[in-house]
């Protein structure tokens, strides 16, 4: 019978949740656009895996642009943290400045979504012009 709205534990919503995510990954895994797997390559590396691994069964050069700006803004990322922790190792008194600097790669990343969505193969400001056609692997 219909339960109400006291009986939705949040357990009970967090397994239906997952049940209906896992539902639409299984109905639209065969029809996601290319979009749609430009954009899952920005969301942590882990997605960047997945649009990877679907790209290769169809190859598309939109996605492989995209996988392209969102692994090379990964390495940026990365680099850019080891940096961070190393000056802030020595000056700790920057702290703040490089908190909020380090939200760049997060601005980046939303910036490099609204383009995929946008179905452009515009670089990723500052950073992106760079990893344009570094990674061969993608190409092959």
């Amino acid at each position: 019978m219909y339960k109400s709205r006291n009986d939705f534990t949040p357990a009970y919503l967090c397994a239906v949740s997952i049940l209906s995510f896992y539902h639409f990954l299984k109905i639209n895994s065969a029809t996601m656009k290319t979009k749609q797997w430009a954009i899952v390559a920005y969301i942590t590396i882990i997605g960047w895996i997945i649009a990877y691994v679907k790209n290769k069964e169809n190859k598309d050069t939109f996605v492989n642009y995209h996988l392209e700006q969102a692994l090379g803004l990964a390495v940026a990322g990365l680099l850019w943290s080891v940096a961070a922790g190393v000056l802030l190792s020595i000056i700790p008194a920057l702290s703040a400045v490089f908190s909020v600097l380090g939200l760049l790669p997060l601005i980046f990343m939303v910036f490099g979504i609204i383009n995929a969505n946008s179905g452009v193969q515009k670089p990723v400001p500052v950073i992106g012009k760079f990893f344009e056609n570094r990674f061969v692997f993608l190409q092959q």
